[in-house]
């Protein structure tokens, strides 16, 4: 029996959904009484949403086509990439931000006005959320480390 590539997505989004929950729920807490919903909170609903879109999307995947792989749809994934392995070297937001940028002006091609509009609305919204509100630890790369200990001199 030969295994089918258009299984994948559901049964990648299911795995990683699971092991995505589960880590969160050992390594993070996800509510307090005092404080309401800590860093532990999103990533726990979405790893728990990405199982439940994975299963739904498994048992539909018998309706879909054999999917044709076409290097224009690996861009994004490449591009993921080099922000995980990047965020060593200048961190977890700066390489997001940079991504999105990249994205929206020399992909999408959208106007320097649209680009830096979102890219303002993106950064506050995240920094906002994330950083002070969830109060998440995002890693800073060598470079910020760098920075913060001059700062600190």
């Amino acid at each position: 029996m030969r295994f089918e590539t258009k299984y994948l997505i559901p049964i990648g989004s299911i795995l990683f959904g699971g092991i995505f929950a589960v880590l969160s729920l050992l390594n993070y807490e996800i509510y307090s009484p005092t404080k309401g919903p800590m860093a532990g909170f999103m990533p726990v609903l979405v790893g728990g949403f990405l199982v439940f879109v994975g299963i739904l999307d498994l048992i539909q995947a018998k309706k879909y086509e054999e999917p044709t792989f076409d290097c224009q749809n690996w861009l994004l994934v490449i591009c993921v990439l080099l922000v995980i392995a990047g965020h060593y070297i200048i961190g977890v937001l700066p390489g997001g931000f940079i991504l999105a940028f990249c994205w929206l002006k020399f992909k999408e091609r959208y106007s320097w006005k649209t680009t830096l509009i979102t890219m303002i609305f993106l950064m506050v919204l995240v920094i906002g959320v994330f950083v002070i509100w969830l109060d998440i630890p995002f890693e800073y790369g060598i470079v910020g480390e760098l920075l913060l200990s001059l700062i600190h001199i």
